[in-house]
């Protein structure tokens, strides 16, 4: 009579195993199309399932890419074409750890390739063929049974030169990117962390040098669209060394960039703050830069509603311009209720640091209108008041103005010097700016109707009819 019960057992492995794993891939599909409804929704990406072909222990997922270009097309030429690629999606199901290298059981791990294909544009078909390890960039996600995941970015290390279409051929060497992002379910909260070591970039007439980005960042949703968190930004190095005479060659140092954003009750509060050294190359002048805005005081709700029309726009075909005049008209409608709050935008402090001395300025532009905003620019001004004031030595400006003018070798030298001498003479002897001892400051304020600089009307709006 017991007899049996060893086959039993061995049918029900043999049957039910397969008949598991294949319902663990179902459900994986189902997890994946959500994404992919999230990821349209959210982000206007246009990903369409071409093909699939599922099996009980992997699919595998053929998906087309597809987005507009980022550019409008140089005058005279085509129209901008969209641009396709094609993402592989190979998937794993099942319960069982250590299978693809973890230690944590996944409802799926699923490893995505690019792929060009018929209908790719020539320059980034081109791209592919002249660096073929960047076709070896893979994205592989693990997803959790309660909805989580993490996704990891691979792109491998590539070098060789690559033709435009202009003919320019451009040298790169790129020691490839690793990035990963966190999400909880439904991307309620999200993590995002990205590394790119280095990157050059050189031609005949220069080189420019990237060296040690990072990106960091969390956020969480707040809303229906609306991502609140941290994130900061930060560069080692940037070069760029001109073989021209006249050409700009520079290096910026310890660029740090921090922004963040919190929701007050029914306002939203963002904050930035930038921060970075530089060295001209041919002069050997350094400089630093930092500064901090911030922007109070949108409506919350707004802001969403506003948020989720613009990846509603994004995620429809358009050419850049028409995406433009659509992006315009719905700011024009949104501003009444987004600016409903007495928004303030702040340059709270921002400091020029040069050789021979610190240009210092601050201001703000606050809105008080109600209803939408006009389309008319002057109607539009009524709405607003702002204020800023600058100063800084008279010497730092004659070394700024005589380094816009350096590219002229004509004003190369004394002749630029004195070209910017005049310049600062011209515009005291009209008002714009103000001496104060071996200084010069400047302010400037707006009522919504007239323009006072330095105490001196420059400019009112006309009275409405």
């Amino acid at each position: 009579m017991k007899k049996p019960l060893p086959l039993i057992l061995l049918l029900v492995l043999v049957l039910g195993l397969p008949a598991a794993y294949f319902w663990i891939g179902l459900r994986a599909e189902r997890v994946m199309e959500d994404q992919r409804l999230r990821l349209a929704d959210q982000y206007g990406a246009r990903l369409v399932l071409q093909e699939k072909d599922r099996g009980v222990f992997t699919g595998t997922y053929r998906y087309a890419l597809t987005f507009d270009a980022p550019m409008p097309a140089a005058a005279g030429a085509p129209p901008a074409q969209p641009i396709t690629l094609d993402l592989v999606a190979v998937v794993h199901h099942g319960p069982i750890p250590l299978t693809q290298g973890g230690f944590t059981p996944a409802l799926a791990v699923v490893d995505t390739t690019l792929a060009p294909r018929t209908g790719t544009p020539p320059a980034a078909a081109a791209l592919l063929e002249a660096l073929p390890d960047l076709r070896r960039t893979t994205l592989r996600t693990t997803f959790g049974f309660s909805g989580d995941s993490r996704t990891k970015l691979a792109v491998p290390p590539a070098k060789g030169p690559v033709r435009l279409a202009d003919g320019t051929v451009l040298d790169i060497q790129w020691q490839g990117a690793t990035g990963t992002c966190d999400a909880t379910a439904e991307a309620a909260s999200i993590d995002l962390a990205l590394s790119v070591p280095l990157l050059v970039v050189a031609d005949k007439a220069s080189t420019t040098t990237l060296q040690g980005l990072s990106l960091a960042g969390h956020s969480t949703l707040s809303g229906q669209n609306l991502y609140l968190g941290d994130s900061t930004l930060t560069l080692t190095g940037l070069r760029l060394e001109n073989a021209a005479p006249a050409g700009p060659s520079f290096a910026l140092t310890n660029l740090e960039v921090a922004a963040s954003n919190g929701r007050q009750n029914e306002v939203v509060d963002t904050t930035m703050t930038l921060r970075a050294s530089g060295l001209d190359l041919k002069t050997q002048a350094k400089g630093g830069l930092d500064a901090a805005f911030s922007l109070k005081n949108l409506d919350a709700v707004a802001l969403d509603a506003t948020l989720g029309e613009v990846r509603r726009i994004n995620g429809q075909p358009a050419t850049p311009e028409a995406r433009t005049q659509e992006l315009t008209t719905l700011f024009l409608r949104q501003a009444g209720p987004l600016f409903s709050k007495k928004p303030r935008l702040s340059v709270d402090r921002l400091a020029l640091t040069l050789p021979s001395g610190t240009v210092d300025v601050s201001g703000f532009v606050a809105y008080s209108g109600e209803g939408p905003l006009p389309a008319n620019p002057l109607e539009s001004l009524g709405r607003f008041s702002a204020s800023a004031t600058a100063r800084a030595p008279r010497a730092t400006l004659v070394e700024i103005l005589a380094a816009a003018g350096s590219g002229n070798p004509a004003l190369a030298g004394p002749p630029a010097r004195g070209q910017a001498e005049a310049v600062l003479d011209g515009l005291a002897a009209q008002g714009f700016v103000v001496r104060q001892d071996d200084g010069l400051f400047t302010v400037a304020d707006w009522d919504g109707k007239t323009l006072m600089v330095n105490g001196r009307s420059l400019f009112q709006l006309p009275d409405r009819p």
